[in-house]
């Protein structure tokens, strides 16, 4: 099982879903996550530019304006959803994995930069953590860093840092690390770099 977490920033551009098309079919990814779609009623023919799945089910969550907007697109082959709960910020399905006997939660999320509606995602997703019986999985784009090296030319809120870090204490996640560059956004001409984007696990999860 492969999950595939990105910030597309547009789901618009016919070159954007031909790039991910083939990182989906070349890293044998079960389940795409999808934030900053920056489009509200996503029809299936869209959709399915990004997948190259023979069966493929989704759930979406629409943009605000040119603002947010989710997708999880997956193969019904390898998972098969339960429930979903959805919000402007986030999509949690749960779903059971061939071979794998605990139910898995994932959760696609698109955070937002107000402080105070940031700690408001934290809670919600503290509370529904705590409710979920199976394995976590919480992806995307976090829209905060966790310490001061995760930010280039830009300024770092130590305030902010800790609070995001109470939570990922507190809902009992550990970090899963990823390779590659040590950053995961920058401006387009790269005056600034951050890593925002992250992958957190329950350590359930981890340890198997």
């Amino acid at each position: 099982m492969n999950v595939l977490s990105l910030n597309v920033q547009g789901a618009g551009r016919e070159d954007k879903a031909g790039w991910i098309r083939k990182l989906v079919r070349d890293n044998k990814v079960s389940c795409l996550c999808i934030q900053e779609t920056h489009v509200a009623g996503l029809n299936e023919d869209t959709i399915r530019k990004f997948c190259p799945f023979d069966e493929m089910n989704m759930v979406t969550v629409d943009a605000q304006g040119r603002s947010g907007g989710l997708v999880v697109i997956w193969d019904p082959q390898v998972f098969e959803m339960t429930e979903n709960i959805k919000s402007e910020h986030f999509v949690m399905l749960s779903r059971y994995i061939e071979g794998v006997e605990e139910k898995l939660n994932v959760f696609n999320i698109y955070a937002p930069n107000d402080m105070q509606k940031k700690r408001t995602v934290w809670r919600d997703l503290y509370y529904l953590k705590h409710q979920l019986e199976g394995l976590v999985l919480m992806a995307g784009d976090f829209n905060e860093v966790r310490i001061e090296e995760d930010r280039l030319h830009s300024k770092f809120d130590a305030n902010s840092a800790m609070i995001f870090n109470m939570f990922i204490a507190e809902a009992g996640l550990l970090e899963y690390q990823m390779t590659g560059s040590r950053f995961t956004f920058m401006t387009e001409i790269g005056s600034s770099m951050s890593k925002i984007d992250r992958v957190l696990v329950c350590d359930a999860f981890m340890n198997k």
